[in-house]
This record gives C-alpha cells, sequence and structure tokens, in this order.
C-alpha cells in the first residue's frame, strides 16, 4: 500500500510546485507588466515635456559642467539659427562665442556656490550677434554632486537696440539742451493752453525767473504777455500755419519791460490737444529804443530842412535897422503863403523894422488864393505897426488882380523893387543904419 501511495505523493507535490512557481511568474510578469505601464508613462511625460520645452519661444540648452551641449531645443534653433544636431556634442560657449559680463572662472565659482546665476550674455552666430537674458540653474545627481547645467536665454537684442537708442537720444537731447542753455535767446516748450515744460537759461537771464518757477506755470500770465492781435486770431494762425511770428511786450520779474520778437512752431499738428509750441523769443528792447530815438531825430532833421528850406524860399533880407525885404520865387500856394506870414510877422516883432517890401517878381501865377494870401499879409503887419510896400507887379499881373476884384488900396504897390525901396528909405524914421 506504501508503493502505491508513493507514486501518488510525488505527483502532488510536483504539482504543488508547479503552481507555486506559476503564480510566482505570474506575479512577476505582472509587475514587470506594471514597470512597463510606469516606464512608458514616464517616457510620456518626458516627451509632452520635450514638447512643451520645443514650444517654447526662449533657447533651452542643457549642457555638461564642461559645456558640452546635451539637450537643444527648437527655440534655440530658430535663436540661433544652429540645427540640433549641430549643436548636440559641440560646447556652447565656443559654438555661440559667448561673451560674458565678467570672467567665466568667477561666474562658475558662483554658479556652483549658490546654485543658479543669471546675467546679459552675448552671442555670435550666423544669424548676426545675439543678445540674452540668461538664466542658469545647477542640477545635482543622485549623489548629490554637480552634473548638468540647465541654461534658458531670452533674446532682448530689439530691447537693448531700443535702450541704447533711448539712451543715444537722451545724450542726443542732453547735448541739445545744453546749447539751446548757452542760447542768449530765451526758448521755452509749452503746452497749447500755455503751461510751460521747459525753460533754457536764456530765458532765466532774460526774464528773471528761475526753470524751477516758471516750468508748470501759464506763460502768458507768468509774462503778462501784451499781444499786437487778439490771442484767439493769433492761435488760429498758429494752427493754420503751424508756426507764427510777431512782436510781444513781457514784464520781467523786476518789473521791468521788454520787448522781443517771438516765433512760435508747433511740434506735431497744432490741433492735437498733446501738441507743444516752441517759442524763441529775442528782446529788441534795445533795437526798438534806437529805432524811436532815430526815428524822433529824422523827424527832427526833416523838421530843421523844411525849415531851411521854408526860410530859403521865404528869405526875409534887412536893408536897414527898419527896413526889410522879403522876394517871392515860384509859385504861392496855401503852404507857402502861410511860411510867408509866419517868417515876415517873426522878422518884423524881432527887428522892429516898420517897413516890409514884399517883392513877387517872381511869382509866375497870380490868383485869387495868392491875392488873399499878399492882403492877410499886408494885414498881419499892420497890427504890428508896420507898413507893407508889395513891388514887382507885372502889367499882365495887374490885369489878372484887377479882374479878379483884388482890393490893393490899403497896400502901398511899386512896380519895381528899386522903387519900393526908395519909397521905404523915403518914409519918416525908416532910412536908420544900414544893414
Amino acid at each position: 500500500m506504501s508503493n502505491s501511495s508513493a507514486p501518488g505523493g510525488t505527483a502532488a507535490a510536483e504539482l504543488d510546485v508547479f503552481q507555486h512557481r506559476t503564480v510566482e511568474l505570474e506575479r512577476l510578469l505582472h509587475a514587470a507588466s506594471a514597470r512597463e505601464v510606469e516606464r512608458e508613462r514616464e517616457i510620456g511625460a518626458l516627451r509632452e515635456q520635450v514638447e512643451l520645452l520645443d514650444i517654447a519661444h526662449d533657447a533651452i540648452l542643457v549642457r555638461r559642467l564642461d559645456g558640452v551641449i546635451t539637450y537643444w531645443n527648437r527655440g534655440a534653433e530658430r535663436m540661433y539659427d544652429i540645427r540640433r544636431e549641430d549643436a548636440v556634442g559641440r560646447a556652447s560657449h565656443e559654438l555661440l562665442r559667448t561673451a560674458f559680463p565678467s570672467p567665466l572662472p568667477a561666474i562658475e565659482r558662483s554658479l556652483l556656490e549658490v546654485g543658479h546665476w543669471e546675467g546679459d550674455l552675448k552671442h555670435t552666430t550666423p544669424r548676426g550677434v545675439v543678445i540674452v537674458s540668461s538664466r542658469w540653474v545647477l542640477r545635482r545627481g543622485p549623489s548629490g554632486a554637480p552634473d548638468t547645467v540647465f541654461e534658458i536665454n531670452n533674446d532682448i537684442t530689439a530691447r537693448r537696440a531700443a535702450e541704447e537708442e533711448r539712451d543715444r537720444q537722451t545724450a542726443l537731447l542732453q547735448r541739445q539742451a545744453q546749447l539751446l542753455d548757452l542760447a542768449h535767446d530765451a526758448i521755452l516748450l509749452r503746452a497749447l493752453d500755455g503751461t510751460i515744460a521747459y525753460w533754457n537759461q536764456g530765458a532765466e537771464r532774460m526774464y528773471g525767473y528761475a526753470a524751477a518757477e516758471a516750468i508748470g506755470a501759464r506763460s502768458h500770465e507768468l509774462l503778462g504777455t501784451r499781444f499786437p492781435a487778439a490771442l484767439p486770431a493769433i492761435d488760429r494762425a498758429l494752427r493754420a500755419e503751424g508756426h507764427w511770428q510777431g512782436e510781444l511786450e513781457h514784464t520781467r520779474r523786476d518789473g521791468g519791460t521788454i520787448t522781443v520778437e517771438s516765433r512760435w512752431v508747433a511740434r506735431a499738428d497744432p490741433g492735437d490737444a498733446e501738441a507743444m509750441i516752441m517759442e524763441i523769443n529775442t528782446d529788441i528792447t534795445a533795437r526798438k529804443e534806437a529805432e524811436r530815438m532815430r526815428s524822433e531825430q529824422q523827424q527832427e532833421l526833416i523838421r530843421l530842412q523844411a525849415t531851411a528850406i521854408a526860410e530859403l524860399s521865404t528869405p526875409l533880407i534887412p536893408i536897414t535897422d527898419h527896413v526889410v525885404v522879403m522876394p517871392l520865387i515860384g509859385v504861392l500856394d496855401t503852404l507857402r503863403a502861410q511860411q510867408v506870414m509866419d517868417t515876415l510877422l517873426q522878422g518884423l516883432s524881432s527887428s522892429g523894422a516898420t517897413v516890409a517890401i514884399v517883392d513877387i517878381t517872381g511869382v509866375k501865377v497870380v490868383d485869387t488864393k495868392v491875392a488873399d494870401a499878399l492882403i492877410r499879409v499886408a494885414q498881419g503887419a499892420r497890427l504890428l505897426g508896420a507898413e507893407v510896400v508889395l513891388t514887382g507887379i507885372r502889367a499882365e499881373v495887374a490885369q489878372t488882380m484887377v479882374g479878379l476884384g483884388v482890393d490893393l488900396r490899403n497896400i502901398v504897390t511899386r512896380g519895381t523893387l528899386q522903387g519900393g525901396i526908395a519909397y521905404a528909405l523915403s518914409r519918416p524914421g525908416a532910412r536908420g543904419t544900414l544893414a
């Protein structure tokens, strides 16, 4: 019975071992399958991360501590115009000919000490110079030792160019402002409402207000501007033409008044609310005063010349202490008749003469106005106690005067100047001393 049971027992034991091994195999297969799924999941996650890195606009690369590139994303390809297969395996600083803001050993020491570094780099690539804002992060291995560097570079070439252009423009404006400050003229920049935004040193000197006092104030109120025309009309001309020029009167801080030649130029469209007006004012006070004095001198000279001409055209010649002769030549119009009257009466008054001989031999035309003027001269002389003798009346003049009905009964007449002088000298007390 024991013999029959032994084979059966052996078979059962072998079956148990087989079942146990089957279970173990299934467990191992299940574990392997789980690991495969996890590995696939990790690979998928890595693939997604790589795809995200490739979508990024920035250049992203991974390199060993010796600089050799192990990863190069699509952003790096676009930024540097270098393909991934041409970059991986190359030393990044040699590939990109990197220019550092400080010595590379100092940067690497800082990276090892703090685990990251950030700064601006200049790279030279097939597409030209690229300036980047670079961020480095140190990655450590399982043992804690540093093994790779994760580098993200953002292209700031355009921004840096804009900053450099802004700096250049700022420097240029500073130089221009310095030149404007050297100008003798007052130069100011103001808004359409007159609010001052710029006030050069020439304006400080001219008006006595410091820039800090003037900026923010309204120019026309600050300077008490007096315009040659209504301000709205000037503003309309400025809006239409983009510029205006004229003379203004301004009041300085000390109360003094100056005259300026003012030139306004609109920066941008004067119809724009944001437009600015550049105003350049030249002090012409001294010039205007010189012009005024010159004008007065010219007027005085004209007056003196007119007086001299009048005296030459209506000369009063003394014959004796009591006899004067006034020979008239040319046209005797209303103005000259008044000059004759003024000259004769002033001469009689100053000399005390008692006889005035008016010779009209040289007067070509005698009409009613001339005759009336002669009568008034005689009347004025009589009021001064003098007698007028009219000489040089030609035959045609006599006919004209008779035809005009001129009454000369109160005036002594003689045909010639010599006859008039003889008559005058025959008057009692008229001989006197010969002049």
